[in-house]
């Protein structure tokens, strides 16, 4: 019997299903409501993922950018969130300071920190963020405000992940990212204050329950090669690479299938970070000259919204810079292929491309070149790059494929 794997049934718009079976990630058993989620907590944006009760995958990409909330006195309201803990008595604490995030943070917010789950853990913003993008993701799944147990899989960096000690099942993560989940994300409850754009106020108490962990690749991996229920489809592959090119870093993810199962990964360089820097530099050195914009404004954030919208606001006035923006994208996009180049000649292994960056038209020509020129008149076999409507997502439906495996497994 032919398998549909989830990426063929997701590229025909179809629903996670197979005879048999569907993919839920909403289950109420009484009057507890569990939402099992996959989430890349990835360097650029947060992507969750997760399924209707029909099996239609919902996905969620917010940019890891957050700001203060101040006052709109006249205008459009922008949807703001306040966070509360619970006490060890029981009780819950007042809401911190409310804030805004992602797209709507863009103007006059901060990119948050870059690095390992641990550091970007120890910033509190990072944790009004998360519990934020959750909220949006629920309201995404149409989901009202009220109680939820969540559990979830984290999609991490490949370099966070260690083999299992001996009689371990699980997979092993470094004992520092262990240790900084478990403290907000294991047995944990939250209050979330969400006030929307209409001025009305809505509360979302989230426990979180548990959680499982594997590494960010593997979730494209999974996507790519199983069915909804699990069965493998690998095309008869003993090899397969993963090139996962986001926006912190570049990883290559090599699968060994047969005869034995091995997964060895590589960072090769620093991703789409590089054109958000790129992007920064050009716009300083040479727009601010001409009096078009703020340097002192210009951040990681505002290049992400520049890179997206290819435009700037300059003495009140939106200007395009779209030749800017394809130029820098041209270079740094040269020197991101650039990383992966060395590895595809000397790989003898089918390769799959994936990651935000995939989206952008001119990289995938870029990788389209390089495979044609390597490959050949083979190349056709030799590898795939993840549709755009998927590629940034993949990594996080790949991590709630799991979760609703596992999780389901242990009842």
């Amino acid at each position: 019997m032919n398998v549909q794997t989830v990426y063929q049934l997701l590229l025909n718009k179809q629903k996670v299903r197979e005879e048999g079976f569907t993919l839920s990630g909403i289950n109420v058993v009484g009057e507890i409501t569990q939402i099992k989620i996959g989430w890349d907590r990835g360097n650029g944006q947060a992507k969750l993922a997760s399924s209707r009760i029909d099996g239609t995958i919902v996905t969620r990409e917010v940019p890891n950018v957050y700001r203060s909330a101040e006052e709109v006195r006249a205008g459009e309201r922008v949807t703001t969130y306040g966070l509360a803990t619970k006490l060890s008595d029981g009780s819950w604490s007042s809401f911190g300071q409310p804030y805004w995030i992602g797209e709507e943070a863009f103007v006059g917010g901060q990119s948050l920190q870059i690095g390992s789950t641990d550091l970007r853990l120890t910033d509190v913003r990072q944790i009004e963020f998360d519990l934020a993008v959750c909220v949006q993701f629920l309201r995404a799944l149409g989901l009202k405000p009220g109680s939820y147990n969540i559990v979830s899989t984290f999609a991490l960096p490949n370099n966070e992940i260690i083999l299992p000690k001996p009689g371990e099942k699980n997979i092993g993560i470094l004992p520092a990212t262990r240790k900084s989940l478990k403290t907000h994300y294991f047995n944990k409850w939250y209050k979330v204050q969400e006030k929307d754009k209409d001025g009305h106020s809505h509360e979302w108490v989230l426990y979180f329950d548990k959680f499982g962990t594997q590494s960010q690749t593997m979730g494209s991996f999974i996507m790519y090669t199983r069915s909804p229920s699990g069965k493998e489809q690998t095309y008869g592959l003993t090899e397969l690479n993963v090139y996962d090119l986001g926006f912190g870093d570049t990883q290559v993810t090599q699968f060994t299938l047969r005869p034995k199962y091995r997964m060895v990964a590589r960072r090769l360089g620093d991703g789409m970070r590089r054109v958000a820097e790129g992007l920064v530099k050009r716009v300083q050195s040479e727009i601010s000259q001409q009096g078009r914009v703020n340097q002192s404004r210009l951040n990681i954030a505002k290049a992400q919204m520049i890179v997206r919208t290819k435009k700037i606001i300059s003495k009140g006035k939106e200007q395009d810079i779209s030749k800017v923006v394809a130029e820098v994208t041209e270079r740094e996009g040269a020197n991101l292929a650039g990383e992966i180049l060395e590895d595809l000649r000397t790989t003898s292994a089918y390769c799959v491309f994936v990651g935000g960056a995939t989206k952008d038209k001119g990289i995938r020509e870029m990788i389209e070149r390089h495979a044609n020129h390597i490959w050949g008149d083979e190349a056709e076999e030799t590898y795939h790059i993840i549709d755009e409507s998927l590629a940034s997502e993949a990594n996080a439906i790949g991590a709630f494929l799991t979760t609703a495996w596992h999780f389901a497994a242990q009842g």
